[in-house]
């Protein structure tokens, strides 16, 4: 996929809106891409890890194709706008940040954008993250970001994000439920919801 099919994709993906943090998971994945030396990444090809979450982590599976669903993207939230993508095929991994002084200028524009929450201009909000984001894409990498070669050292990490799961039936709601999230009470596997350790819903009709 070119870059401008990527683009429509990515439009199309986010209803027509590349907001910043969007517009940046777009270009520190392509940054990522282009240091490993990888043009048309297919499915399962790579391992990306997302330093944080929201639209970053959308921009980051439109252009790598790895995806939280199958299990190669995963998050370590640490609150940064960063990302570490592995070749699977050769093991080389970079690391991509933002650099600081644009760091600057993404917090003097979140500023504009928390004072527009507080009186809720909407209109305004989207108005600016759309410029800002467009902004961002018609920027050059290295006006962006910084990109080192890394070596992941918590394998643990990439084995646990492709292991499959065993799948159970809760033996009080009848519910498929994976391994991970079983949970035993007097000799029953049982759901979180059954075991009454969590439970997110309220039941109607």
């Amino acid at each position: 996929m070119n870059e401008n099919k990527m683009l429509e994709f990515a439009r199309y993906f986010h209803d027509g809106v590349i907001s910043a943090p969007y517009a940046l998971g777009i270009k520190l994945t392509l940054a990522a891409l282009d240091k490993l030396g990888i043009k048309n990444p297919k499915i399962k090809d790579l391992f990306v890890i997302s330093e944080t979450r929201h639209c970053f982590m959308d921009g980051i599976q439109v252009v790598s194709k790895a995806t939280y669903g199958c299990g190669d993207l995963i998050i370590k939230n640490y609150g940064k706008l960063a990302l570490t993508m592995l070749d699977k095929k050769t093991g080389n991994a970079v690391r991509v940040t933002v650099k600081s002084n644009f760091q600057e200028r993404m917090t003097e524009i979140s500023n504009k954008i928390r004072e527009l929450f507080e009186i809720n201009d909407r209109k305004k909000i989207l108005e600016i993250t759309k410029n800002f984001g467009k902004e961002i894409l018609d920027m050059k990498m290295q006006e962006i970001c910084i990109v080192k070669k890394v070596k992941i050292t918590d394998n643990s990490l990439i084995e646990n994000a492709s292991i499959k799961h065993n799948e159970f039936l809760c033996e009080n709601c009848g519910e498929s439920i994976l391994d991970y999230a079983v949970e035993e009470i007097d000799g029953k596997k049982l759901c979180p919801v059954c075991a009454k350790t969590d439970k997110y819903y309220e039941i109607l009709e």
